[in-house]
């Protein structure tokens, strides 16, 4: 069975390089989108309501409707769905939004290139449950 990934990000392009990288790495990979915070959590109960579950959330800070702290919040309010590593990949370095953000398994910095696209899509691709890891398409090389 091969991994998925609900991707929270209302910026098209960065969904597509984020979904781009992680298909690089992974040659498949399962990635549902959606566009802002308020949708994530809508999916995310659809799939728990339907034994579902994503195997890993990626989810941008800056979302119209609902933030990605609240996202988060909500997310581990919620019995159903707290256990599911919550990635946040942002372009935000403040402090008060990392400090927000506590209870992510990791806050990651989008990067400016593709190399730096790629180095952060293999960070992720480790976050993935032990259960779920896959054999990696090619080894990278980063410039």
């Amino acid at each position: 069975m091969r991994p998925s990934i609900l991707l929270i990000e209302d910026n098209a392009g960065d969904s597509a390089l984020v979904t781009q990288a992680l298909q690089e790495i992974t040659g498949e990979i399962g990635i549902v989108l959606a566009v802002d915070g308020e949708l994530g959590l809508r999916v995310l109960r659809t799939m728990a309501s339907k034994h579902e579950l994503p195997d890993l959330i990626i989810c941008n800070f800056n979302l119209p409707k609902l933030t990605g702290a609240q996202v988060l919040a909500e997310v581990k309010r919620d019995e159903a769905l707290k256990k599911i590593p919550f990635i946040m990949l942002t372009s935000s370095a403040r402090d008060t939004d990392r400090h927000a953000c506590a209870g992510a398994k990791a806050y990651l910095i989008k990067g400016s290139t593709w190399d730096d696209t790629l180095a952060i899509a293999q960070q992720i691709v480790e976050f993935l449950p032990h259960s779920q890891k896959i054999k990696l398409k090619s080894e990278l090389v980063l410039r």
